[in-house]
C-alpha cells in the first residue's frame, strides 16, 4: 500500500437488483466475494450489499423510515470518502453503479473494474495488484 499508516478505503460497486431473487442474491454473492477479496488483500472494504442486507433484517417497524434513496445516500457518502472504486465488471447493468462510477470520477476517485476471473477464483494478489496500481 502507499501509505502504510493509513489502509485503503475501496468501496465495491456493482448491480444489486435484478429480475428474479436468484439474480439479487447471486448478486449479492458476487459483491460479498469481492468484499472479502479487498479486505483478504489488506484493504477496509464498504460493501453496499452488506448494508442493506443488515438493514433489512430489522422489524419492519425499525425499518419504517428506510428506503431505496436511503440506501443510495448512504452508500454515496461511503463513497465519496473512498480512495478507490472496485467495480465489479457487470457495473454496466446498474443504473446505481453507473451513478457511483461518474460520482467517483467527479471527485477524482480512481475507478478499476474486478474481472470475473479474478473474482471466480479468489485471487487475492490480483485485486491487491489491481487497487495499488489505481492510487499510485
Amino acid at each position: 500500500m502507499r501509505d502504510e499508516e493509513r489502509m485503503l478505503l475501496v468501496y465495491v460497486a456493482g448491480p444489486y437488483s435484478g429480475p428474479s431473487v436468484l439474480t439479487v442474491l447471486g448478486n449479492m454473492g458476487d459483491g460479498d466475494r469481492a468484499a472479502r477479496l479487498v479486505f483478504q488483500a489488506g484493504f477496509a472494504p464498504f460493501c453496499p450489499w452488506h448494508d442493506a442486507s443488515y438493514y433489512m433484517g430489522m422489524s419492519r417497524r425499525e425499518r419504517a423510515n428506510l428506503d431505496v434513496e436511503f440506501f443510495r445516500r448512504q452508500s454515496m457518502r461511503f463513497l465519496e470518502a473512498a480512495d478507490v472504486v472496485l467495480l465489479l465488471d457487470t457495473w454496466e447493468r446498474s443504473s446505481g453503479a453507473r451513478a457511483e462510477k461518474e460520482r467517483a470520477e467527479e471527485l477524482g476517485i480512481p475507478c478499476v473494474v474486478l474481472d470475473e476471473e479474478t473474482l471466480k477464483h479468489g485471487d487475492v494478489a490480483g485485486v491487491q495488484e489491481l487497487i495499488e496500481g489505481a492510487v499510485v
